[in-house]
Order: structure tokens, then C-alpha cells, then sequence
């Protein structure tokens, strides 16, 4: 079955040729998958990896960029959707209503804010859909580290570590995301 992948990620050119490899890579498997991608609409970075990638294996793309990104002029009009927002808030929201599932290539501080605000919604309850970090070259180790002392500091449940799962590669996740089942939350207060 059809799901699509909302692909959280970098838009800068500049980051390592692995991570761009990455990004080509999974957007390749969306595509084989016949999954849809929705992602931040641009062409640049691993964003616009990610999504050239996909269409060229065949998948439907849907772009959301805030209007302030668009008239920079790096937005992927050629997506098979192209959704102009207002604000930022708005493109989160909709990136969020129209996924089945997340996963964070390497990224930023907006990447960061992007898959940490979908975490807390899961957190929360108000979503029951897989979060994935793709784990290129061990990029997100060190906040997996700091994840572990939220937990050991008791900021955060043990049992959230089930929120998300870490792959080292485009196959594991891919694995992960065929088999994920979704489990009834629990409350967030000890």
C-alpha cells in the first residue's frame, strides 16, 4: 500500500557528498516503493536531492514552501504539487496533515524543529504515525546522546524511546517503516 514519506532534511549544497548520496537514495526507494514524497518545496541541498530522486523513480511529489522561500526563487515548481504558504506554521501543518510517516535526513535548526515538533505531537497523542532519523554518517548521535540524559534525568519516560527509531541506512528504515505498527500512547505525566 501507498504511503507518503514526509522527508525532513538540509537545504544547503554545501554539507557532505555522503549525506547528498543519502538523500538520493531515499529518494530513490520512495519512488521504487511507490510512495508519494511531501517535502519543504525546494531544489536546493538535500531537499532538492531527495525529491529529484523520487520523481525520477516515479514517485508524486508535493512541494510546501512559505511564500518568503518561494520569492527567493529556490522552490521546485516542477513537483507535481506546489503549495505556496504564508508562514511557516502553515507549511508545518500541512507537511504534518498530509504524511503517513517522517523521517529526518541530515538537517539544521529547522530540521531539528521540524522532527522534534512531530516527536512531541506523537508524545502528546495527537498523531500515531512512524518518525525515523536517518543516521548518515552517525549525524545524529550526539542528540541520541542528549535524548538519553532527558531520559536519565527523568525529563522523559523510558518508554518514549519507542516514539522514533534509528536507522543506519535507507534499507533499515525502510524495513522499519513496513513493519511499524502503531501502539496506543501513554500519558506524558509520570
Amino acid at each position: 500500500m501507498s504511503q507518503t514519506i514526509c522527508v525532513f532534511c538540509s537545504s544547503s549544497d554545501k554539507v557532505d557528498k555522503a549525506y547528498f548520496t543519502a538523500a538520493t537514495e531515499l529518494g530513490t526507494r520512495i519512488g521504487r516503493e511507490g510512495d508519494c514524497l511531501v517535502y519543504g518545496g525546494t531544489t536546493v541541498g538535500l531537499m532538492g536531492a531527495v525529491a529529484r530522486a523520487a520523481k525520477e523513480n516515479g514517485a508524486t511529489i508535493t512541494g510546501i514552501i512559505p511564500r518568503r522561500i518561494h520569492e527567493a526563487g529556490i522552490g521546485w515548481q516542477d513537483a507535481g504539487e506546489y503549495i505556496v504558504t504564508a508562514e511557516m506554521r502553515e507549511r508545518k501543518a500541512l507537511l504534518s496533515e498530509k504524511a503517513d510517516a517522517f523521517i529526518a535526513l541530515p538537517g539544521g535548526f529547522g530540521t531539528m524543529e521540524e522532527i522534534l515538533e512531530v516527536m512531541t505531537a506523537k508524545q502528546l497523542g495527537y498523531h500515531r504515525k512512524p518518525i525515523l532519523f536517518l543516521n548518515t554518517t552517525n549525524f545524529y548521535t550526539p542528540l541520541l546522546h542528549h535524548f538519553e540524559r532527558i531520559y536519565d534525568q527523568h525529563f522523559a519516560k523510558e518508554s518514549y524511546r519507542s516514539l522514533y527509531y534509528v536507522a543506519r541506512d535507507v534499507k533499515e528504515g525502510y524495513e522499519y517503516l513496513k513493519q511499524y505498527k502503531a501502539e496506543a500512547g501513554e500519558s506524558k505525566w509520570y
